[in-house]
């Protein structure tokens, strides 16, 4: 795996938990696309571009008055990183505290982040990129 890409995915995240979202949205290709966990949150579509980017964030910070996301491992697939998180968060109305691990498939394309898909639970995130445990 390129240092360059490991690299890159930590300070994704390290932005993601001090809050520089618009360090993550100077990052994003012109036809970046998430793909969130379909049912959660209610986030069902499909986030296209920077805007996209922003209207996604915005959206998951408004359900949580705390959250962070801990990078537990990153496996190469090519042009494509495996990122294993757990995400710590505690519920805005609700003040209950949430521990979630999920994965990212993330496809990077001249050092910016090209897609992200957000697939619930380690087992199923290893098993969409085809890596067994």
């Amino acid at each position: 795996m390129s240092e360059e890409n490991v690299e890159l995915a930590g300070q994704f995240y390290d932005a993601w938990n001090r809050g520089d979202l618009d360090w993550i949205a100077d990052r994003v290709t012109d036809d970046f696309e998430l793909r969130p966990v379909v049912g959660f949150l209610d986030l069902e579509e499909v986030y296209r571009g920077r805007d996209g980017w922003e209207r996604f964030a915005r959206t998951w910070l408004q359900a949580w008055v705390a959250a962070t996301i801990e990078l537990e491992r990153v496996e190469d697939l090519g042009d494509r990183l495996l990122v294993l998180l757990t995400s710590n968060a505690t519920g805005q109305g609700s003040g209950v505290s949430v521990r979630m691990r999920f994965g990212h498939l993330v496809t990077l394309r001249d050092q910016q982040v090209a897609s992200l898909v957000v697939i619930e639970g380690w087992d199923r995130a290893l098993e969409a990129a085809g890596l067994r445990e």
